[in-house]
């Protein structure tokens, strides 16, 4: 959540109202990441 937060912050100058977005489409590929880890073991 710390890593999400500091990219919005990061980019809030370029993209203010598509933080949220981007927050969710990293969220989404962690726990994609995650995901494949767990199925690999």
């Amino acid at each position: 959540m710390l890593i999400i937060i500091y990219i919005c912050n990061d980019f809030k100058l370029f993209i203010d109202n598509k933080c949220e977005i981007i927050s969710e489409i990293i969220i989404l590929i962690l726990s994609i990441n995650i995901y494949l880890r767990i199925i690999n073991k």
